[in-house]
């Protein structure tokens, strides 16, 4: 109950692009027979016209285990969690049986604050639940370039599920069969913006094939 009133407080009081959920259960739990998280998905997404990207963290559980809810709902961004060099770890579930590849991004050992502590420390984190937040804050940079540069909307498509999951392709390598890598290694110099602009224009025309 309380995780579907935080979406929709991001959502309609704070007017949120972006939703990090890390966290997961095996399936969603109903209250009063209601799917209050699903429920709660739709009306954020209908509240901004589709224009919400949801990222939530697969599972840490390993590959003798599927992915969990809410990453598995399929108006959210799976994530799982890889190395530096783009291997994903073997903390991720396994590979869905659905067609299609899977998303990941770094998600081992990586440098966090150590909250409640009078002196700033550092720890690293691992896991799927590091990696969903890397992804959304990639997301974040994506959308604030283009609230910054794109006057005229040419890619408003990339603010929904599929125009972003399109340029996910784009941006993302290949280093394992249907495993991709989140990474902005290739685009986020000066001297690669005309190839990041070409990604987002083409990312943008959702009749496009992958």
């Amino acid at each position: 109950m309380q995780l579907s009133q935080a979406i929709l407080w991001a959502v309609k009081e704070q007017d949120a692009d972006v939703v990090s959920l890390s966290l997961g259960w095996e399936q969603e739990q109903c209250v009063d027979k209601n799917r209050v998280i699903s429920n709660a998905i739709s009306q954020a997404l209908s509240h901004r016209n589709q224009n919400l990207l949801i990222f939530a963290a697969a599972s840490n559980l390993g590959g003798s285990k599927r992915e969990l809810f809410p990453a598995k709902h399929q108006a959210v961004f799976s994530i799982r969690g890889t190395s530096t060099k783009g291997k994903h770890e073997e903390f991720n579930p396994c590979l869905p049986e659905r067609v299609g590849k899977v998303f990941g991004t770094l998600g081992l050992k990586v440098p966090a604050s150590n909250r409640g502590k009078l002196t700033p420390q550092y720890i690293n984190k691992t896991g799927t639940s590091v990696a969903t937040a890397v992804a959304a804050g990639i997301a974040a940079i994506v959308i604030g370039f283009i609230n910054i540069h794109d006057e005229k909307g040419l890619w408003d498509n990339i603010r929904i599920f599929e125009g972003f999951q399109n340029l996910l392709y784009k941006l993302s390598t290949e280093p394992e069969v249907r495993k991709r890598f989140i990474t902005l290694d290739n685009h986020s110099r000066e001297e690669d913006r005309g190839d990041f602009e070409t990604a987002l224009s083409s990312a943008s025309n959702l009749k496009q094939s992958k």
